[in-house]
């Protein structure tokens, strides 16, 4: 891939227009272009077929801009990777990008971070991505979207399968928003990996909620929290209620723990069984072969290991795992993760 940023962004246009094969990443970070050089690019989209990346942050790019950016990208087959962080995008600017985002098949990353997107163009980009499934990661970080926005992701959490990344910290999101993303989760089927809730206005009683739900959710494997005034009640509720009896996180930030010593080692504790594997125990029954996965994961700590062998002592009997025609399938390693 050829990375691309000149002093005169204009030959960069030049370059575009003349669809030159060897531009497959333009990067114009910093450079002031504004909306003006925005719609300049934008016109060079329609035809360019080589063009795989576009990093414009940092370039003062409004609604009138980006209105022009999407139209561009409606029609590009081939620009995978969008950063559009730390500009002035405003809600109608967002609506743009979300309205393509129904049809485009293309784009995978799409990073809007430090905007000015509030609850309208946050439900925009989420409406947007109910049937997409191209799209993998989607940066929202420090704008407006509060709980109206949460809460339109939390409905398309329930339809979308395509995205495994959303980031969504710093954007003044309460218990009723975390709540409701909560409950897309549930429904998600395990597609949506990482979720950045971080620094936002999540209380205890939003921690709770959380908790109650973590326990129906079946892939979420990392969860950021910190930052939010969560306190000792919520962060228990978390641990204990919630990581307790899911079997997939394998990560999760929460506030700080303070002196917190006993769910600090609690949390450490569920968070490697997971990692370790945990969730083959829903398995009714397991080929013994994969009792040397588990040992390989599980390490050396014994109190894993008798976890592993309490909660189902039958799970890896080898005369049961050899019954009949019934043999190991390396593919079936999916169980671990």
């Amino acid at each position: 891939m050829t990375s691309v940023s000149v002093n005169r962004w204009q030959e960069v246009c030049r370059r575009l227009e003349e669809r030159d094969p060897c531009l497959t990443e333009l990067n114009l970070y910093g450079r002031g272009i504004g909306d003006a050089g925005a719609m300049r690019i934008a016109s060079c989209l329609k035809k360019n077929t080589s063009l795989k990346e576009i990093n414009l942050y940092g370039n003062n790019i409004g609604d009138e801009g980006v209105i022009a950016l999407a139209a561009g990208l409606s029609e590009s087959t081939s620009v995978e990777i969008v950063r559009l962080g730390n500009n002035q995008i405003g809600d109608k600017g967002a609506a743009a990008l979300g309205s393509i985002l129904a049809t485009n098949h293309t784009i995978r990353v799409l990073v809007l971070f430090v905007n000015g997107i509030g609850p309208v163009g946050a439900a925009a980009v989420a409406r947007g991505l109910k049937h997409n499934t191209s799209v993998q990661k989607l940066m929202l970080n420090m704008n407006n979207l509060g709980d109206e926005g949460a809460e339109a992701f939390g409905d398309t959490l329930c339809d979308n399968r395509g995205l495994k990344q959303l980031y969504l910290s710093d954007n003044k999101i309460g218990d009723s928003g975390v709540t409701a993303i909560a409950d897309g989760l549930i429904c998600n089927e395990g597609a949506l990996q990482e979720l950045n809730l971080s620094d936002n206005e999540i209380t205890c009683e939003g921690a709770k909620e959380m908790a109650v739900r973590l326990k129906l959710n079946n892939g979420l494997k990392s969860l950021w929290l910190s930052g939010n005034p969560i306190l000792r009640d919520g962060v228990k509720a978390m641990i204990q209620d919630g990581l307790r009896h899911n079997f997939y996180l394998e990560s999760i930030d929460l506030a700080p723990f303070h002196d917190q010593t006993f769910l600090r080692n609690e949390k450490e504790f569920y968070l490697t069984l997971n990692r370790s594997g945990r969730k083959i125990l829903r398995k009714e029954k397991v080929h013994v072969c994969f009792w040397a996965y588990i040992l390989s994961r599980v390490g050396h700590d014994p109190n894993m290991i008798f976890y592993f062998l309490v909660r189902n002592p039958d799970l890896f009997k080898r005369e049961e795992a050899n019954k009949g025609d019934e043999r190991f399938d390396e593919n079936e390693l999916y169980l671990l993760g």
